[in-house]
């Protein structure tokens, strides 16, 4: 009657061993598939990674004020009549 009890540390060590193996694969076919690249291939990814970066770094800067070159019209300044005739006696 004993024997029919899973043994807990077997399922353990069985799925720890499962595991294992599919990141083995997962690893060995990741290695596989770069080293099965001929050196053309490589150096094309690497002049297309070159050519992104450089892309980067020289776009030019675009200016975002629409307002610049505009003429100051500020029509309240225009309408006050008392605007410079007010003195701080404290200055």
């Amino acid at each position: 009657m004993d024997n029919l009890s899973p043994n807990p540390h077997k399922n353990l060590i069985v799925g720890s061993i499962i595991v294992l193996v599919i990141v083995a694969l997962a690893i060995g076919y990741i290695y596989w598939r770069e080293a099965d690249k001929t050196a053309e291939e490589k150096a094309g990814e690497v002049v297309e990674q070159a050519l992104k970066d450089a892309a980067k770094s020289t776009l030019p800067t675009v200016n975002t004020d629409t307002t610049q070159g505009l003429p100051q019209t500020n029509p309240v300044e225009k309408a006050n009549p008392f605007g410079n005739t007010y003195k701080n006696p404290f200055e």
